[in-house]
């Protein structure tokens, strides 16, 4: 008990000075223990064969970029598996960021009346844990982004874009998230290559011992159809 209560004191927290706001500084403790307890986690898939691999690998090769940004590009066609490795992805290096924020189907929701507003408040509420972002126009909400997440260590997923607008409005040109990862699902190559520290994955089917393993855990009645 002396030991664990001789840890506890050693172990440094948040101090409250003269000119500080003690609501907002209980507010700042609030906020930092809902990001670090609630769970962040994504569901994959329901039979997730040939995904542990390419994550690995994913990460392994993104090693190099140390506490740099770095933006990895998941790229093929439809349907072929880039959203269900871009959650799995997410799920390995949630932990290591302070803020992480997954949007999904961006190329349908930006097209949606005040689309990329919407996806931006998103991004801002999932990244610094607070519900009470506002954004009234893309170039605000862009601003809002980079002035708050030069230093954040964070994780970004955009996941279906096709536009050069959407990233610039949602992740910038490279600059934003300076420690941190952005994973981007993407059919254009010619996209995913716009960033200086790239790294682009093709995502290719699986193979067949793979889809071997994939038929024998899914129910007969399920691989009939």
């Amino acid at each position: 008990m002396k030991k664990a209560l001789s840890e506890a004191g050693s172990l440094s927290g948040w101090e409250l000075n003269d000119s500080d706001d003690e609501a907002e500084l209980i507010q700042s403790i609030i906020n930092e223990l809902s990001s670090r307890l609630r769970p962040r986690s994504l569901y994959v898939a329901k039979y997730p064969v040939g995904i542990e691999s390419q994550v690995q690998n994913l990460i392994s090769l993104s090693e190099p970029a140390g506490s740099d940004v770095l933006m990895i590009g998941l790229w093929g066609p439809g349907g072929i598996g880039k959203t269900t490795i871009a959650k799995a992805l997410y799920n390995a290096i949630e932990n290591q960021f302070q803020g992480c924020s997954f949007l999904e189907r961006v190329i349908e929701k930006s097209n949606q009346s005040g689309g990329l507003v919407a996806l931006q408040e998103q991004l801002l509420s999932e990244i610094f844990s607070c519900p009470e972002f506002t954004v009234y126009f893309v170039d605000r909400g862009i601003s809002l982004i980079r002035g708050k997440t030069m230093s954040q260590e964070g994780s970004l997923v955009l996941d279906d874009i096709d536009d050069m607008d959407q990233l610039n409005a949602l992740a910038g040109k490279g600059d934003w998230f300076g420690k941190g990862r952005i994973i981007v699902t993407s059919r254009d190559r010619h996209l995913l290559t716009s960033y200086d520290k790239n790294y682009v994955h093709e995502v290719k089917i699986l193979e067949d011992n793979e889809a071997q393993d994939l038929l024998v855990s899914m129910p007969l009645q399920t691989a009939i159809k």
